[in-house]
This record gives structure tokens, sequence and C-alpha cells, in this order.
């Protein structure tokens, strides 16, 4: 559900389920379908494939995660704040940082046709890395990212020869970044009971790990756990990938 709309066409997105009822709601919307179709998508074409299989990243993608090293200079240029056990308060100057910058970040990516959709891209990006006043971070901000790609390819800026680059390279990315800001910050799991997933920020590395293991002739699923196994394979694999941080 969307803002009053921009004299291009685009919207600018406000929250709108805030309820047990808003989520029936949207799991019937064509929003929900689209968003679910693009990851159905990048996960088919992933499937049985290892990060060594050869594939091309476009420039435009390289300039989206350009960005992730622009965020990285940041980061080395805001001084923590005194020691926290948890949650260290310089995120929220990230996180304003961010906010102001995203905008020109993101426009300066777009050609002269597509910078309208700024105004739609920058509200899913912002949202990308964590809640800058609970300082916390989890699977709805990780669904932001994928909001926000879903967005470039709606707009015509990616295109369906980019999706193993999406998963393999962009989404590699942010995952590096987001690792990245939840140690030096001490983010905590936004809404963790402990018990609803394997990973207490990560949700979608799952799948597309998964889906990578299809077929494969010399993994089984009883070799996910052993420590040999997800050193021995933690560069190929996106599943053992996030197993070998932890």
């Amino acid at each position: 559900m969307m803002s009053e709309s921009s004299n291009s066409g685009y919207f600018q997105p406000i929250r709108r389920v805030k309820t047990l009822d808003d989520i029936q709601l949207w799991s019937k919307s064509q929003a929900y379908s689209e968003l679910l179709g693009f990851i159905t998508a990048l996960n088919n074409s992933v499937k049985g494939k290892s990060y060594k299989f050869s594939y091309e990243v476009c420039e435009r993608m390289q300039s989206v995660a350009s960005l992730f090293k622009l965020i990285r200079e940041d980061i080395e240029e805001i001084p923590l704040q005194n020691d926290q056990r948890f949650g260290n308060k310089a995120f929220r100057v990230l996180g304003e940082r961010i906010v102001q910058k995203s905008d020109s970040w993101i426009i300066s990516l777009l050609p002269d046709d597509l910078k309208g959709a700024a105004v739609e891209l920058k509200s899913y990006f912002d949202e990308s890395f964590g809640n800058y006043i609970r300082v916390d971070y989890g699977t709805g901000h990780e669904i932001n990212f994928i909001a926000f790609c879903c967005c470039l390819y709606k707009i015509g800026y990616f295109s369906s020869d980019d999706y193993v680059a999406t998963v393999f390279f962009l989404f590699k990315e942010y995952l590096d970044l987001m690792r990245k800001i939840q140690l030096w910050y001490k983010l905590e799991p936004a809404g963790s009971h402990g018990v609803w997933g394997l990973d207490d920020y990560q949700f979608l590395p799952f799948i597309f790990g998964s889906a990578q293991f299809l077929n494969n002739p010399v993994i089984s699923p009883d070799q996910f756990v052993q420590p040999d196994i997800v050193a021995k394979y933690h560069e190929d694999y996106m599943f053992f990938r996030v197993h070998q941080v932890h």
C-alpha cells in the first residue's frame, strides 16, 4: 500500500501491515504475489549451482553494490560509543547518514527516465540495514532489501539475465555487509524468540542455500553440521557460509 503519488507516477511506500488481519490481506495482495514470485525466480536460478558457477555481473549491479562500499566508509568514520554489551548507539548515527544520503545515492544509479522511482526505492533501501532506533536487525529488514531488488527489476533496471548475479553477487555482498554491521554495532536480533529459525538475523540464505544443493552428488543433509564439511565448502555454498560465520 502506498501514499500519495508523486508527479512521476511512483509512490512512497508506507507501512500497512500492523495486525494479524492485515497479514491476511497482505497474503492475498498482488504485491505479495509478485514478491513471492520474485524470490521463487531467484531461487530457481541457483538450483544445483555453487558459487563457482560462471555468471556475469552487469555494470548496473556493480553500481548498486558500490553503495555498500559507501556505507562501509561511513562505518569506519563513525566512532563507537562507550562499550555496551548489546546495541551500540553509534548505529543510530550510521542510520541517520544512510537516510540522509540514500536519495542522492539511488538517483545517481538511475537513468533519467527512471529517476522518479527513487521515491519508492529509497524507503526499501533505508529499511534494509536495521532499525536505527531500537538498534536491531532481523528478517523484516532482509525482506526490505529483497523488495528493493524486486523494484529494480519491476522498473526494468535489471533483467531476468541478472537473477544468478543477484543471489551470488549482490545478495552475498549485502550479507557480508550485514554481518559486519551486526558484529560491529552488536545489533540485537529483531523480534527473535530463539526458536523460530536457524538464524536470528537471516532467513533467505537458507532458501537460496538449500536450492544450491539440489541434486548434489557429494554433500548429504547429515553433513550440514559437520565442522570439517562446513570449513571445506563455505566458499562454495551460501548455506555453509552462514554456518561458518557462527
